[in-house]
Order: C-alpha cells, then structure tokens, then sequence
C-alpha cells in the first residue's frame, strides 16, 4: 500500500465498535465509525469488565476514560 492511508470502517458506536476503533487507529488505520442513533450519551447502564477486557483497555489507553486510572 506504499504511503496511502489505510482506512477501515466501523459499523456501530458502541462499546465494541469504539474499542476496535481505538486499536485500529493506534495502528495507524484511518477510522471512521458509522452509528444509527444521532446522539452517542449515557443510556443508564452499568459495563463490567473481566480481567483480560481491562488489560486490553489500558494497553490501547481507553481504561481512564472509563472511569478507571
């Protein structure tokens, strides 16, 4: 692919959909994410993460943006 950017599209805004978007674009992927609802905001739901899901959050850096350090 020589120096073209290379670009992938994610379809759906939530939770899997943002994380892969985050790794991908950490691994120099132009991202675009693709998402039904007009608004992304809170839902009043709570997320648990195992163990392995924390690590992966804290290597592609999302952990503290979600409320953990």
């Amino acid at each position: 692919m020589g120096n073209r950017a290379k670009r992938i599209a994610v379809i759906g805004g939530g939770i899997g959909g943002m994380t892969a978007a985050a790794a991908l674009h950490q691994r120099g992927f132009e991202v675009s994410i693709y998402e039904r609802a007009a608004n992304l905001g809170g839902v009043g739901f709570g997320l648990q993460l195992g163990p392995n899901a924390v690590k992966v959050a804290r290597a592609i850096g999302i952990l503290a943006h979600m409320g953990h350090g």
